[in-house]
């Protein structure tokens, strides 16, 4: 009997849609390796697209309905993409047969307001009238490659949580293109664009480190 789990989302982790056999858990879908390996790098320039195509594999005697969408990784929300960024499926949903392959083709669009920057995007599969869906990631580089060892955007608490958790003004680190300075009122450390750094030093804002 075909019976769904949903397993906790954590970061690193995902929804995991499953069938138990002999009390074990298969996971029913799977997207395939092309995809799965994660950190796929997917550069795409403001004002232009790009695209890819990956698989996705049934692991059931069942037809499986699914929808997809992406969303930042630590989010399952259809909406929660970043700002002047669009991602569309083809197809959308499908009908996975049983024990089959199908291709996706993913096309992102960009607009040219859209911020330079990396961030990790979560690829999300979900089946129909259901909870559980299966997450993997993508590694999205907005108007450059930022390289495998650059900060994601979204990967980063802001300076001042940072800071609130403990974290010693020394070790807090920005994100891309983003440089440290301490504000001058209450001694908080903040990130700034380099282009605005001397600016808030000399108008006393903040304070270089």
């Amino acid at each position: 009997m075909l019976s769904f789990v949903m397993i906790p989302l954590l970061m690193g982790s995902i929804f995991a849609a499953s069938e138990t056999v002999n009390e074990s858990k298969i996971f029913v879908f799977d997207f395939k390796d092309d995809l799965v390996d994660g950190d796929i790098p997917l550069v795409v320039e403001q004002n232009s697209q790009n695209e890819l195509s990956f698989g996705i594999v049934s692991k059931t005697d069942q037809d499986i309905e699914l929808t997809l969408h992406a969303t930042l990784w630590d989010s399952i929300s259809e909406n929660k993409l970043p700002s002047g960024v669009k991602f569309v499926f083809q197809p959308e949903d499908l009908v996975l047969k049983s024990h089959q392959n199908q291709t996706v083709k993913l096309l992102v669009l960009v607009d040219d307001y859209a911020r330079f920057a990396k961030y990790n995007i979560g690829i999300v599969g979900m089946i129909k009238n259901s909870e559980t869906a299966l997450k993997v990631p993508i590694s999205l580089h907005i108007g450059k490659d930022f390289g495998p060892h650059a900060i994601a955007l979204n990967a980063l608490a802001p300076p001042l949580i940072q800071y609130k958790s403990g974290t010693g003004v020394d070790e807090i680190k920005c994100t891309l293109d983003y440089v440290k300075v301490i504000k001058k009122s209450n001694d908080f450390p903040a990130c700034v664009k380099p282009t605005s750094k001397e600016k808030l030093i000399e108008r006393g804002w903040a304070n270089p480190i």
